[in-house]
């Protein structure tokens, strides 16, 4: 059975044994001068539609470091803010309301790591996974992990599937 013309929130009620295999993914940014922005992008497009099944993010402070970051989806590594404020939003209501993609707060002074289960269908377009962190004080690292997978299309092996 052909399901690629299906929506992505049908193919999100399929169990997870139905979808493909997931690939772990890591995006990177360091700002090292205070009252500075930075943006990085994933290595790789992310599949279109796509699973986002998890993702994890720490930050690395040094002593003071303060500051927030944004995580969306770009054609491009943006190189400004009014770039990153295009970029296609992956967590809506997650962290604090900005135009464009949400602002995570970063203002531990101390290593953080956070991890969410979200199991969320998306539409990429195929674009990149992009970050923006802005310093504010001192040096700040921030990585972000995800877990990500395409939605199926065919579901005709899980369906007719009989072992003798």
């Amino acid at each position: 059975m052909d399901v690629s013309g299906w929506t992505v929130e049908q193919r999100m009620r399929l169990p997870d044994y139905c979808f493909g295999n997931r690939e772990l993914h890591t995006v990177h940014a360091e700002g090292v001068v205070d009252d500075t922005y930075c943006w990085a992008k994933s290595e790789v497009r992310m599949p279109d539609p796509m699973c986002f099944w998890e993702f994890t993010f720490y930050n690395r402070p040094n002593a003071t470091g303060k500051g927030y970051a944004r995580l969306g989806l770009a054609d491009a590594v943006p190189t400004s803010v009014a770039e990153m404020d295009n970029a296609v939003e992956v967590l809506p209501r997650f962290a604090f309301e900005n135009v464009g993609p949400n602002r995570i707060e970063l203002y531990e002074s101390f290593y953080t790591t956070y991890n969410y289960n979200v199991r969320k269908g998306i539409d990429t377009g195929g674009k990149y996974f992009v970050v923006e962190l802005y310093t504010l004080l001192e040096t700040m690292r921030f990585n972000i992990s995800f877990v990500a997978s395409g939605l199926p299309t065919n579901m005709e092996g899980w369906l007719a599937h009989k072992k003798v």
